[in-house]
């Protein structure tokens, strides 16, 4: 018999290295001359980006200062590089009333520096609440912040990175500089110490902050970025400037494990996104980075419309940015539209998408004078909030009318009607009036987000038969008809929805195993302020 002789080794994690002190204060950076009235250092040049990062609905200020006799390697695509010493700076405030945005508290200032060989360090500080100074933030932290609202508060949740958390976003692959690049600056901002407006670029080159002098005819003629809720641009110009300033510096070539380039200036078609390939599939079948027409199977989607372990981006979102995902979901939808030459298309400007956990995706036409619906989710009542939606923006005060020409439902509480969204997330405030195959007319309501429902009943009928949702400030008022003439009052509710709103057609089955169909017509939406669009009627008979 031979034995075998040998040591057993064991792996463990090095201890972190260090990191190098920085001011405790603020005021001991020198980055501001007056704290009071944020008056940057001389040095300090503000600019601003076209697609910005979400940072939770916050207002951000910026600013970059190179050392002197030092100059930016300008490129017109990819990314730039920076000398070592500067320094870019970003101030945060979030308004405090849903009322008066005008009214803001003061949350962080961030510092981000080029250190040796490229390589960049970052520090938050943290404002105290006098404004006095602001705190270095050594680890990650949150803070309750209380917010004003038409009927009362609500707390949102800001929370502070840490300095190890800086490069989990400003990372080697992207060159450690986010938002500062030609797509990003190609556009004009106004330097309110002259009161002179120009394109950044050319502002740029003419005070000589390039290595090289560019040619100022064509400096600006390159690609651009635009802001997520920027209607004049095509809605895959929105999405995929949205995703370059939220994704692409992680997922890109030389980033974290994934499978998609997220960067702007990657063709489309070599972008891996549409029907691209997923690590995770969340447990989703058939899921892919997006399916062209499924949100159900869009892990963009999901993650992008979601808040915890499966959020992106990852680090320091508290709140689902609600435009952009209405517009992402525009455009999944529009990726099928074009695909099947617009035979499953709702028309413009609807959209449609599942709302929270369904077993089955929902799905919905428009043929001629109706719109045909299909929905699975569990219900639209209590804690449940499981639906498809067929949706456009509203903002201010309006109605929206609707006819339910017959449901095919798989239970007696199956639901099919006209909805107010406050979001495309579930659990969203929302009102709905709507008909029931075998329990009447109903009025339900969500007073306050992840809260539980109100439910009212109104004449006992059933399809076909109109419905109506009519909003006045902060109350939504429910009726019911049977002709469209004649309308019964099915209560009224207050509910403080921030604009804008989601206004459209709602359907679920009560099962998420199993699917409610139904048709719709004479729908119209009425936008009653006078600062919002006309009159918008749709498949009208």
């Amino acid at each position: 018999m031979s034995s075998i002789g040998g040591l057993i080794y064991k792996l463990s994690r090095a201890a972190a290295a260090p990191l190098a002190p920085l001011p405790a204060l603020l005021s001991q950076t020198s980055a501001f001359t007056n704290l009071a009235t944020l008056t940057a250092a001389t040095g300090f040049i503000p600019y601003d980006v076209n697609s910005a990062l979400w940072s939770d609905n916050a207002v951000k200020s910026r600013w970059i200062a190179l050392p002197t006799n030092t100059t930016i390697t300008y490129a017109p695509t990819g990314d730039w590089t920076f000398p070592q010493g500067t320094v870019f700076m970003k101030h945060f405030d979030l308004a405090t009333n849903d009322t008066n945005p005008a009214l803001r508290k003061r949350m962080e200032t961030r510092l981000l520096v080029c250190d040796t060989n490229g390589t960049f360090y970052g520090a938050s500080y943290k404002w105290r609440a006098d404004n006095s100074d602001a705190d270095l933030v050594p680890l990650a932290t949150n803070e309750a912040v209380t917010i004003t609202t038409a009927t009362g508060t609500r707390t949102q949740t800001w929370s502070y990175p840490g300095r190890q958390d800086c490069l989990r976003c400003h990372t080697v692959a992207a060159g450690g500089v986010l938002g500062v690049k030609t797509r990003q600056l190609n556009g004009n901002f106004t330097y309110t110490n002259t009161g002179v407006t120009d394109n950044q670029l050319r502002a740029w080159n003419h005070i000589g902050m390039f290595s090289v002098a560019q040619n100022e005819t064509t400096l600006t003629n390159g690609a651009k970025v635009v802001a997520i809720t920027d209607t004049t641009a095509s809605l895959e110009t929105r999405v995929r400037s949205y995703l370059d300033a939220n994704c692409a510096h992680c997922h890109r070539p030389g980033g974290v494990p994934a499978n998609f380039d997220a960067r702007f200036d990657t063709p489309f078609a070599s972008q891996g996104i549409s029907n691209g390939a997923v690590l995770n599939t969340l447990g989703i079948t058939g899921a892919k980075v997006v399916a062209p027409g499924s949100t159900n199977q869009s892990i963009l989607y999901q993650r992008v419309n979601a808040l915890g372990t499966i959020q992106m981006p990852s680090l320091a979102k508290n709140v689902v940015d609600s435009n952009a995902v209405a517009v992402i979901v525009a455009w999944i939808t529009s990726l099928t539209n074009s695909a099947s030459g617009g035979t499953n298309a709702v028309p413009a400007p609807w959209a449609h998408s599942d709302i929270g956990s369904v077993g089955l995706a929902g799905n919905a036409t428009a043929s001629g004078s109706q719109f045909n619906v299909t929905g699975s989710g569990d219900d639209i009542w209590g804690a449940a909030d499981a639906l498809h939606f067929v949706y456009q923006p509203l903002t201010g005060d309006g109605q929206l009318t609707a006819r339910v020409v017959g449901l095919q439902n798989t239970s007696g509480w199956a639901k099919a009607g006209v909805m107010f969204r406050e979001s495309l997330a579930a659990g969203s405030k929302h009102a709905f009036a709507g008909v029931t195959p075998a329990n009447g007319s109903i009025f339900v309501r969500r007073q306050t987000t992840g809260g539980g429902s109100t439910f009212g009943y109104g004449p006992n009928v059933s399809a076909p038969h109109w419905v109506r949702l009519v909003r006045a400030g902060n109350v939504f008022t429910a009726y019911a008809s049977p002709d469209g003439t004649a309308w019964t009052a099915m209560g009224s509710d207050t509910i403080a929805m921030a604009g804008p709103v989601f206004v459209g057609l709602a359907l679920c089955a009560q099962n998420n195993a199993a699917t409610n169909t139904s048709a719709f017509d004479n729908l119209t939406v009425l936008a009653a302020a006078t600062n919002t669009p006309p009159v918008i009627t749709i498949r009208r008979q």
